[in-house]
């Protein structure tokens, strides 16, 4: 009896998101992300880490606000150089986005984007990166 419960009731665990058994959980490594990137810079004024899922895929949404109305391309660069060793390698990507201190709109980083070497493929629009997780390694000498 207990050999038939035991696969099932592990499956459950799996599939119920109690995988922290394993390791740390979606939020805990979310928060170690957030602290990462919030700890880069005195121009932020809030870090949201999202964890996401799409189909097998699973990725953080990391959005920044800062204390003003703009961003730089070293800001952003220092942004993602703090969160990419944070990241779990089981997420394999960042959505990126900046918002600025009234938190209202994104804010355009297409440009600063083109500066940072960003691969067109990578900006979804004006206002949103998607970076696989492996170049993002690859670009901040953080491969594991």
């Amino acid at each position: 009896m207990v050999r038939a419960i035991l696969p099932s009731a592990i499956l459950l665990l799996l599939l119920t998101g109690c995988s922290s058994l394993f390791g740390p959980s979606k939020e805990e490594q979310a928060a170690a992300v957030s602290e990462a990137v919030q700890s880069s810079s005195s121009e932020i004024s809030a870090v949201e880490v999202i964890p996401a899922i799409d189909g097998f895929s699973r990725y953080f949404h990391l959005y920044v606000t800062m204390n003003g109305d703009d961003v730089t391309a070293a800001q952003i660069d220092g942004f993602l150089a703090a969160a990419t060793p944070a990241t779990p390698e089981d997420r394999d990507r960042i959505t990126f986005g900046v918002y600025p201190a009234d938190g209202d709109d994104s804010l355009s980083i297409l440009e600063q984007a083109r500066e940072l070497g960003v691969p067109a493929k990578y900006v979804l629009d004006d206002y949103t990166l998607e970076l696989p997780l492996e170049w993002l390694r690859q670009e901040h000498d953080t491969a594991r």
